[in-house]
């Protein structure tokens, strides 16, 4: 349909386009419609065939279906990847989970997170932490903590430092609750929630273990 489409196309500019004596009628090139090469031993080989195929025979729900699912398998292996930057245990806690998306975590960031994970201790203090991509606030965070006097303002809230990165900082002691918004970059941030009693030097512990650097890059890749 694509190929018959673009071939009518360019008849029409022929006949709507006016020549003169010097020009000569343009040559309409055959576009040869070439078949998706993956490799078999890709991950997403079956996928990415069976997609090419479903819009080849014009069955777009079942492209959709494969986009879809397409779309899921890609998540799940830039994921596994960024996994790699995190710690999986520190001072007692453990990871209890991961995925590549915020699941029912209900906050507005949500639809930009591409990696989520918690460490968890066996008194049920935990360590969640989720990775914030191509989010339009993250410049709105950036803002504000480039200039700590506009955070003043906000109760419970303060600018800090983590790991050479600027934070904004939320804390509950009430309730045992800490909140870190690290802004690595205009369009990367690292979310992270404190719950529990965990002391100051764990929590340290967890940033340290944490490659910034290596997160910051493979993300740009």
């Amino acid at each position: 349909m694509l190929r018959r489409n673009l071939i009518f196309f360019l008849l029409l500019c022929t006949f709507l386009v006016p020549v003169t004596a010097q020009e000569t009628e343009p040559v309409v090139e055959e576009i040869e419609e070439k078949p998706v090469e993956v490799s078999a031993s890709h991950p997403f080989s079956v996928s990415v065939k069976a997609l090419d195929e479903a819009l080849k025979t014009e069955q777009y729900s079942q492209a959709l279906y494969h986009l879809d699912t397409l779309s899921t398998k890609v998540r799940e292996q830039h994921a596994q990847g960024i996994r790699a930057f995190f710690p999986k245990e520190v001072s007692g806690l453990q990871s209890s989970s991961w995925k590549s998306s915020a699941g029912d975590v209900g906050f507005d960031s949500a639809q930009y997170v591409v990696f989520s994970s918690q460490l968890v201790d066996d008194e049920d203090n935990s360590i969640e932490f989720h990775v914030i991509s191509e989010d339009p606030s993250i410049l709105e965070y950036s803002a504000l903590v480039k200039k700590p006097r506009l955070v003043k303002a906000l109760q419970d809230t303060k600018v800090v430092s983590i790991s050479s990165f600027k934070a904004l900082e939320k804390a509950n002691e009430e309730n045992n609750f800490l909140e870190h918004n690290i802004v690595i970059s205009e369009d990367l941030m690292l979310n992270v929630f404190i719950n529990g009693k965990l002391e100051d030097d764990v929590i340290a512990a967890f940033y340290d273990a944490i490659d910034f650097e290596g997160l910051l890059n493979y993300i740009k890749e």
